[in-house]
């Protein structure tokens, strides 16, 4: 299962159409919500999707070089989120805003 957002990086373009589409074809499906902030839901290819393309299973489906979105996870929730910045960081970025407040 992937999110919105990793079909958006890989794509490099706004995937909202592309994933309605998909939907609506019953080729991908909502499979539920990613364990994050924001809670984004996660769609997976369907039955339909198989069939359409004349596969038996997704290991048919050609390798690539892509990270694995959801690596070291099981049952849909991420272990891989970044790190919260700590408080030295934190107070470095801050130093160097420009941001004048009121």
């Amino acid at each position: 299962p992937v999110t919105r957002a990793f079909i958006e990086q890989v794509r490099g373009v706004d995937s909202s159409y592309a994933i309605n589409m998909l939907g609506e074809k019953h080729l991908i499906e909502s499979v539920g919500r990613l364990e994050v902030p924001g809670r984004p839901m996660l769609y997976a290819t369907t039955e339909d999707f198989l069939r359409v393309f004349g596969l038996e299973s997704l290991e048919q489906l050609p390798q690539t070089d892509l990270p694995e979105p959801l690596s070291g996870s099981e049952g849909g929730e991420a272990t891989d989120a970044p790190e919260p910045a700590s408080a030295e960081e934190t107070e470095k970025a801050a130093e160097g805003s420009t941001y004048e407040g009121e």
